[in-house]
């Protein structure tokens, strides 16, 4: 997670109604304006570098009227998190969800565990590659699959 005084951030900062300052350079509540789809968006941030956050980076982006789309928690991912940092969204267990604003989403990402990710013919070609060569790698990868069961 990037620090939250870099000026790119720092400057979206407002005071949290129930904190006694605007946070620090590990937490805080920002407002920033996403020009594309004119959404006015909330992110409240936490670093995993505070004690009780179990090492877990953090950020909640919410809007007034609706969650927040793709492109807006691209953005969002962007402006807090590296361009090489793995973040996730998670969809827990339904026995474990915890709901406290219907249009709110969250970003999450540990800073000492490694993140596990599909390899990427699961998910398309990447930039450069053909779809054939997508497929070639999947089929193989399939191959592997079959011939070790």
């Amino acid at each position: 997670m990037k620090n939250l005084y870099d000026p790119r951030i720092d400057c979206f900062r407002q005071k949290h109604p129930r904190a006694p300052d605007a946070g620090d350079q590990y937490v805080g509540l920002f407002i920033i304006p996403h020009h594309p789809t004119k959404g006015l968006l909330r992110a409240i941030v936490s670093s995993g570098l505070l004690p009780g956050s179990e090492g877990w980076d953090h950020v909640s982006v919410s809007l007034t009227n609706r969650c927040p789309n793709w492109p807006e928690m691209c953005f969002i991912k962007d402006l807090f998190f590296e361009p090489s940092d793995w973040c996730v969204q998670f969809h827990p267990a339904e026995s474990d969800y915890v709901n406290h604003h219907p249009h709110c989403l969250h970003i999450w990402r540990h800073v000492s565990l490694p993140m596990p990710t599909p390899p990427s013919w699961m998910v398309g070609p990447k930039a450069g590659q053909s779809r054939e060569e997508a497929c070639a790698l999947a089929d193989a990868a399939m191959q592997k699959a079959l011939s070790t069961t």
